[in-house]
């Protein structure tokens, strides 16, 4: 893979596409995937096909699959593009600036769609520890292993056909070394010596982090399944921080923080058409489960914490429901 080829065309396309059409209004407890028959049918393009990780794919998904403003209605349940891009990474050994440019691009396009469904953006996180772990190591003992066999081979070579030349001229010998050496890397320097560093890749991930859970919609239907997705997902997110990917537990907090918001903005949303024993065992667990979601220390004693914001937001969905079926008051579904 042409490293400076790949990072030039994603650079290119996020300025060139950054003006893209916004789609159209759509219900947010949306959650059928997208799919364009029509353009599908007429264009031969397939919006759910993995994307082609040559120079030529990478181009033709750009323009005839992520420009499209029908994009924005497969985006909020279907991340898998992102996921191969990823994969591209890890698999070609590419540099920090690579993942940057793919985590930009698909923030940037997130930034646009109304809403992300909680179960998409679940399936792409759990890849998250595999995918981006090694690009927050601190040191790579075994990066060069692979090399061994082959520096043996140039430093045994050359010491015995220019052993007079070392003797005679040692700096010219060891430049000369040093660059035969630096010509046998020269495929993987892109990853050797990168020119974004680990902090600038996580302050960049966060940022599509909070965009992204800020976006987060459950289905009311799904009552069984919604609230262990919310925990699934603040699992999946201290998950990032025990691979080094989230290094400040401020930043897992304001992770935690946007959660707990769109979770309740959800249920103030959805209460009317959720059952009274799907808020119950919410309020349950709150006492009785050890949940890092509510239980990591605020940032400032006095305010009110995470806890008994969402404990908060569930007596008043109950109190609401109750109110509804009781006929005290009509429902008002936004």
């Amino acid at each position: 893979m042409n490293f400076k080829l790949l990072f030039l065309t994603l650079l290119i396309c996020v300025t060139t596409f950054a003006q893209t059409k916004q789609a159209t209004d759509k219900h947010a407890n949306q959650t059928m995937l997208f799919k364009s028959e029509d353009i599908e049918r007429e264009e031969g393009l397939n919006f759910y096909a993995p994307v082609d990780m040559s120079p030529d794919g990478i181009k033709n998904f750009l323009q005839q699959v992520y420009n499209r403003s029908e994009y924005f209605e497969l985006l909020p349940t279907n991340l898998t593009h992102l996921l191969d891009f990823l994969r591209n990474g890890k698999k070609n050994n590419q540099s920090r600036a690579y993942i940057r440019s793919v985590v930009k691009l698909f923030s940037n396009k997130i930034k646009g769609v109304q809403y992300i469904n909680a179960y998409a953006f679940s399936f792409m996180l759990a890849d998250f520890p595999h995918l981006l772990s090694d690009y927050f190591l601190i040191k790579r003992p075994n990066g060069l292993n692979k090399y061994k066999e082959e520096l043996n081979s140039i430093l045994y070579q050359t010491f015995l056909a220019k052993y007079d030349f070392f003797k005679k001229s040692p700096q010219e010998f060891f430049d000369s070394l040093s660059q035969d050496i630096i010509e046998t890397l020269q495929h993987d320097l892109p990853a050797l010596s990168d020119d974004v560093g680990p902090d600038e890749l996580r302050h960049t991930l966060v940022r599509f982090l909070e965009i992204s859970i800020n976006k987060l919609i459950w289905h009311p239907e799904e009552h069984t399944k919604i609230w262990a997705s919310v925990k699934g997902i603040s699992n999946q997110l201290e998950a990032l921080m025990e691979h080094n990917i989230i290094d400040d537990a401020n930043d897992l907090d304001d992770l935690y923080w946007t959660l707990i918001h769109r979770f309740c903005y959800f249920l103030d949303l959805a209460h009317a058409d959720l059952p009274i024993k799907f808020l119950e065992t919410i309020k349950e667990d709150i006492a009785t489960q050890q949940l890092l979601l509510i239980e990591l220390e605020e940032q400032e004693p006095l305010i009110t914490s995470k806890r008994d914001h969402l404990l908060q937001a569930v007596r008043a969905g109950i109190a609401r429901k109750q109110a509804i079926d009781k006929g005290i008051v009509v429902a008002q579904r936004r």
